[in-house]
């Protein structure tokens, strides 16, 4: 997936079945986070009756909003080639579930990411590439050439101050995570 070698599908294959469950629902959360916080796009959770004209997300109830981020998810052909309906429900089921810190209603704590998948540091631009391929950089859909990456890179050579604000929740988690479990990864922390 981050590479762009091999089929859609073997990011996701990586892991193992229920595993998968909670990476489409963080790759989720995370989206809604970034949308809330960075484009003043509020949907899921945070969605505050204002129209999101011309984006996928359904307006109103969190339900819905996760349910179409599935539909999208399931035409993406990101998905492992095991999924079934059932597996749809069951993810569903575990979004839903309130009294779960994991759920749809809870924000996401971003620092804690690495240590939930086993100290993987580039989780977060993962499950953001993950979100991305099934809704688009700009939440109208997934791309169907390079344009937008194209000049997407273009506008950020032009903007490095662009560049440095979607990088920054990436370098906060980093240095979150070094500074209460750097020794855990050989180095001591400040």
């Amino acid at each position: 997936m981050v590479q762009g070698k091999g089929e859609q599908s073997a990011y996701l294959s990586s892991y193992d079945h229920d595993e998968v469950y909670r990476v489409i629902i963080d790759a989720y959360r995370l989206r809604v986070e970034t949308d809330h916080l960075s484009r003043q796009e509020d949907h899921g959770m945070y969605y505050s009756g204002k129209p999101l004209d011309g984006l996928v997300w359904a307006q109103g109830d969190a339900i819905d909003d996760f349910q179409r981020f599935l539909d999208l998810l399931e035409g993406s052909k990101i998905l492992p080639k095991w999924w079934l309906f059932e597996d749809r429900m069951q993810t569903l089921a575990l979004a839903i579930d309130k009294n779960d810190p994991e759920s749809i209603f809870k924000p996401i704590n971003q620092t804690e990411l690495p240590q939930r998948y086993g100290g993987d540091m580039a989780i977060r631009q993962a499950l953001a590439i993950l979100a991305e391929m099934c809704v688009g950089y700009d939440g109208k859909g997934p791309a169907k050439d390079d344009t937008w990456y194209q000049e997407f890179q273009e506008f950020l050579d032009l903007h490095p101050e662009e560049r440095a604000r979607l990088i920054k929740g990436s370098i906060e988690m980093v240095d979150a995570v070094m500074k209460e479990h750097g020794e855990e990864f050989g180095q001591k922390s400040s």
